[in-house]
């Protein structure tokens, strides 16, 4: 069950990756484009220091995977659900008048 769930997560998880790559830069007014996805990377660098930090520490526990897994469902639910509240459409504008 470990290893299929976790095939499932890494499969959305890559995924997600390929959006966030496109998505996040076009937000970015044009002049700090590239500091701005430098800086995102960079924060998102930290998560995969700290997680699998905490990925250790809640292995010992009890039901040790299953909290693992309710975890990352919450990091990713949390983050579609900024993207739905705070998220800006972006299809068929220029990237001026996106970061204008």
């Amino acid at each position: 069950a470990v290893v299929f769930w976790g095939c499932w997560m890494s499969f959305f998880n890559l995924g997600a990756w390929g959006v966030l790559y496109t998505y996040t830069p076009q937000l970015y007014p044009v002049r700090f484009r590239a500091f701005g996805s430098g800086w995102a990377g960079a924060v998102g660098r930290i998560g995969g220091i700290v997680a699998p930090m905490a990925v250790a520490a809640m292995m010992g526990g009890e039901n040790g995977f299953g909290r693992i897994f309710v975890m990352f469902t919450a990091v990713l639910v949390a983050v579609a659900a900024v993207i739905v509240l705070l998220g800006e459409e972006t299809k068929g504008r220029s990237l001026e008048d996106i970061s204008g």
